[in-house]
């Protein structure tokens, strides 16, 4: 049986994580509710395994989210990880930012470049990355102007802490990888404060 609940109980919880009845619930957004509720769906629907959707949720539980819930889809073609925010915490911080920051494109690359299902189908490190920045612009109909450092081209780049394609950095370590110099269109919109830019040298 599947049910749209308005209200968490904690009977419901327990008929939900029992698999004795399938529950849908939606996170409180108005600011007087202090917990959000955050589900990540991992869904294989043309690719992938049921088995590489519970691999992936697991490594989310171990390093990024740890006492996530972990349940298998309501279809059985893929899993569920349920995490519990406390808004009143956040200093500032939106739950998108949270999760836009902690799920970011150097842990997909890691999966993109050793899928933990079907290997046949992985990326090479460049694949990957030429996907996000080429591939993003393409999908929004602005390849001839951004997705590459090109003359006439977007100034859009980053510095990043460590050279992902790279072979020597290893995979496990690519989720680690931070922006130490954000620009957009040619204007800095992020340093870290502990980076210090090498100055030009022009040669003579």
């Amino acid at each position: 049986m599947t049910r749209l609940s308005e209200q968490w109980t904690k009977k419901k919880l327990v008929a939900h994580c029992a698999s004795e009845e399938t529950w849908y619930f939606s996170a409180a957004s108005y600011w007087k509710q202090r917990y959000a509720l955050i589900m990540i769906d991992v869904d294989c629907k043309k690719r992938g395994t049921p088995e590489g959707a519970r691999a992936f949720l697991e490594f989310l539980a171990a390093n990024y989210f740890p006492g996530m819930y972990i349940e298998v889809s309501t279809n059985g073609n893929g899993g569920h990880g349920y995490l519990l925010i406390d808004k009143y915490n956040l200093e500032g911080q939106s739950v998108n930012d949270i999760l836009l920051h902690r799920l970011c494109p150097w842990l997909n690359m890691m999966f993109a470049v050793a899928p933990a299902s079907r290997p046949e189908q992985a990326l090479t490190r460049e694949q990957a990355l030429r996907a996000y920045t080429s591939g993003s612009a393409y999908a929004e109909f602005s390849e001839h102007e951004k997705g590459k450092l090109a003359r006439g081209y977007l100034a859009d780049m980053a510095v990043l802490s460590q050279d992902v394609l790279d072979d020597a950095v290893p995979l496990q370590a690519l989720p680690g990888t931070t922006s130490l110099l954000t620009m957009i269109n040619g204007e800095v919109a992020w340093r870290d404060p502990a980076f210090q830019s090498t100055p030009q040298v022009t040669a003579p």
